[in-house]
């Protein structure tokens, strides 16, 4: 998922759409005697794909280099040890599965209108009119790209914000910032009921407070799944969990089924590429380099750091100010915050200059050490990697302070 239609296609054009918004702000404070012209979105598509493919190519020579062969097609577990793909069967003492996931979409009329944010990575067409509904940081970082694009974007929440499992201030924040200078319209508290077409070919949304919304595409971000669809998993007693739908393993990756292993989004723990890889590496270890008959090898799902590619960006590692006050009391816990403008907009007009929120969560009975960084605005998503070093050596914030600050830098704040 992440090379193919993830993490790296929509790095790609989340640059694109960041620079393509520069470009308008330096028109705009006098730095840029006009805009810069931009490819059609045809030819961003087509060179977004030959980089893709690009990639695909060399991890295929990777594999034939080291002797792994790539059989392509859908396979089937026929048991333990066996799985068929169309007329080859193979068989093997151990089997790993690791199928990643899909986008989920609402079972609601219409729904066959919508995209998901796979279809987004091949639109031939840039619509001048996007619904983006969802709160996670798919739906997220879709509207604040297409927004950056030129597309007029309205984001549809169920609740009241976006990101709920994020610290409450900084989503706020972030909210604010998009609504302010990525002119998104975001509603709340919204359900959509139904879907439909018009004669002009533009789609409708009837909403759960009767009103009805007309735009060229709509998106969908609302969760995604295990791809498991025709994997056989009943044929080795394998049943999905209940509350993620995902293939259910134990602390060394094992599944209900005997020599039948599972790593990635397919188990529903923690859905990033960076823990997959950690997961397929501590199982390889474990599997192949270990003589002890216990997992002598762990993957640590605590503090991990996460980012947003919203614009700006949201990133985050360890526990938000909410929960922290959860787990130690609020008499407990400090917060150390700051708001300040990146000097990257120094030179903008002051209604175009945008804000960023930094948030440090220490406890005060242990020397204020940091459990929890929030970083909102420009440069967060290269500061988080090592605010998570930060965090999970145990560090104070007196360890902080006593670092020298680079100059100018957001780093430094």
């Amino acid at each position: 998922t992440c090379v193919n239609l993830g993490c790296v296609p929509k790095k790609i054009l989340w640059n694109l759409a960041n620079l393509k918004k520069e470009n308008r702000l330096m028109a705009k404070c006098g730095v840029l005697t006009k805009e810069a012209q931009f490819a059609d979105w045809e030819t961003i598509v087509k060179k977004k794909q030959a980089f893709i493919t690009s990639l695909n190519d060399e991890y295929r020579r990777t594999l034939e280099k080291e002797g792994v062969e790539l059989i392509m097609g859908q396979a089937e577990l026929v048991d333990n040890h066996t799985i068929k793909i169309g007329e080859r069967t193979l068989t093997a003492e151990k089997i790993v599965l690791a199928v990643g996931g899909k986008p989920s979409l609402p079972s609601i009329p219409g729904i066959e209108l919508a995209i998901s944010s796979d279809d987004f990575f091949h639109l031939n067409k840039l619509p001048e009119t996007i619904l983006v509904v969802g709160s996670g940081y798919i739906a997220v970082e879709m509207a604040c790209m297409m927004a950056n694009f030129g597309t007029k974007v309205e984001l549809i929440l169920r609740k009241d914000r976006v990101l709920s499992r994020m610290d409450g201030e900084a989503t706020k924040f972030l909210m604010n910032q998009i609504e302010k200078h990525r002119d998104i319209i975001i509603h709340k508290h919204i359900d959509i009921k139904s879907l439909s077409g018009t004669k002009e070919g533009k789609k409708q949304a009837l909403l759960s407070d009767g009103r009805v919304f007309e735009a060229d595409q709509i998106l969908f971000a609302t969760g995604r799944r295990s791809l498991t669809d025709n994997l056989g998993l009943n044929n080795i007693g394998i049943k999905l969990t209940e509350d993620k739908q995902a293939i259910p393993v134990k602390e060394d990756f094992s599944t209900p089924a005997l020599d039948i292993y599972a790593i990635g989004d397919c188990i529903g723990k923690v859905e990033l590429t960076p823990v997959a890889i950690r997961e397929g590496r501590v199982l390889a270890e474990n599997l192949f380099n270990n003589t002890s008959t216990k997992p002598k090898f762990k993957v640590d799902y605590e503090n991990i750091p996460t980012i947003v590619f919203s614009d700006p960006p949201i990133a985050s590692c360890g526990l938000s100010e909410e929960e922290a006050i959860r787990l130690y009391g609020k008499d407990d816990v400090v917060v150390y915050k700051h708001k300040f403008r990146d000097l990257w907009f120094s030179l903008l007009p002051q209604d175009l200059k945008e804000d960023s929120l930094f948030k440090l969560i220490g406890i005060k009975s242990q020397n204020n050490r940091i459990v929890g960084c929030v970083l909102v605005g420009r440069s967060a998503d290269e500061i988080i990697q090592s605010m998570a070093i930060v965090i999970k050596k145990g560090a104070t914030k007196k360890d902080i302070d006593s670092a020298i600050a680079v100059h100018p830098t957001s780093a430094e704040q």
